[in-house]
């Protein structure tokens, strides 16, 4: 997804969802849902361990953990992206998950 000023802008992590909307032709959010399935198995398979560490590579603005969170709230989350303007806006993300 090609941004003029690259990944390193408050700008660019402003656009990065609708972007790559557009770029998915508006499936996004579901692509990112179907990959809640596989979390589900192995979260299942794992019960009986107690909580899990998530941590989400590569993140972007974080929002797939906020899909991941609204699912299974009980574990603990940790996303990272070389975007320090990207991970602003997951902290956004995520502050306003736990806040609903």
């Amino acid at each position: 997804h090609y941004q003029t000023d690259g990944w390193f802008s408050s700008k660019s992590a402003e656009v990065y969802d609708a972007q790559t909307e557009t770029l998915f032709v508006g499936r996004q959010d579901a692509m990112q849902r179907l990959a809640l399935c596989a979390l589900s198995d192995f979260l299942r398979d794992r019960d009986e361990l107690g909580k899990a560490k998530i941590v989400e590579i590569a993140a972007g603005t974080g929002r797939f953990a906020t899909f991941a969170r609204d699912s299974f709230p009980d574990h603990d989350y940790i996303v990272s992206d070389l975007s320090p303007f990207y991970l602003e806006k997951a902290r956004e993300y995520m502050q306003y998950w736990e806040s609903h």
